[in-house]
């Protein structure tokens, strides 16, 4: 974001984006934000010399924004947007959420900006549940609609040997612990990326290397392959069930997933491992 942005700046930016490409000038604005022409005149020389807007018709008297612009106040307008509705989702009252949107949008970070998103679709996805208490993956694609969803997950072992062994698989740490369910079309996809990892191997104390080689969901009794793209794997969302806790602000979601190792099945061998994803 540029450097020296401040809430008026960022409103002329966000006013600008709302007339969809027209035009405006410093004494329009100036009615608009009961502002002094000479404060919008000098916030709009700093727009120009950003690269942010840029000057047209007779005399540059006409202020439009520019391509950065147009892309940079998208960022803010969608900043400030998920901030009023997650202000809402927590109580807040319309105007007081409406004002203070705009100062967390010149504020919050991306990492925020990303949280707030999954938040709200947790409230969205717990809300479109209802009383139910189990979920299908079709109708989580209902609710949530086509689009792109991230989503935090966990594996846990399915059999574990003795009392004091961890309950983590070593999935924990062979697939990014985010992962993305893709809906089109109403239909659900759960896409997760292997990482390469290390471990001690099964024969003994050498240390040995891989990354997930196979990964098979199941349907009832049955094992399927998941479809691989690189480091990519991709399974229907319904080889997962979901369940709606009372009292907790998401779903859970849980699948068996049998994976293998590129390290060999000597060194790692093939296991099933509990998959649990949170929206």
């Amino acid at each position: 974001m540029p450097d020296g942005m401040n809430e008026l700046k960022m409103r002329i930016l966000l006013c600008l984006y709302s007339m969809e490409g027209h035009c405006s000038n410093v004494t329009r604005l100036a009615k608009v934000f009961n502002v002094a022409k000479s404060t919008i005149s000098r916030a709009c020389d700093w727009h120009e010399e950003s690269g942010l807007i840029r000057r047209t018709g007779e005399r540059g008297r006409q202020i439009e924004l520019s391509a950065y612009g147009k892309k940079t106040a998208a960022v803010y307008e969608r900043r400030r947007s998920l901030s009023e509705r997650w202000l809402r989702a927590q109580g807040v009252e319309n105007m007081a959420a409406e004002k203070d949107a705009i100062l967390f949008a010149l504020g919050i970070s991306e990492q925020t900006e990303m949280a707030f998103e999954q938040k709200l679709k947790q409230l969205q996805v717990k809300d479109g549940a209802g009383g139910r208490r189990e979920i299908s993956g079709k109708t989580i694609c209902e609710i949530l609609g086509d689009g792109r969803h991230s989503f935090t997950c966990v594996f846990h072992k399915c059999k574990v040997r003795y009392a004091d062994s961890s309950l983590r698989s070593m999935a924990n740490d062979g697939i990014e612990r985010v992962g993305e369910m893709i809906v089109e079309n109403g239909n659900g996809i759960v896409a997760l990326t292997a990482n390469r990892m290390e471990r001690v191997s099964a024969l003994g104390d050498l240390v040995v290397s891989g990354s997930l080689q196979t990964l098979q969901y199941y349907d009832g009794d049955k094992a399927h392959p998941a479809r691989r793209e690189g480091n990519k794997f991709f399974f229907p969302l319904e080889a997962v069930e979901f369940l709606n806790v009372e009292g907790i602000q998401y779903l859970q979601g849980s699948a068996v997933l049998r994976m293998s190792c590129s390290a060999g099945n000597r060194h790692m061998p093939e296991s099933d491992a509990i998959f649990t994803m949170f929206l």
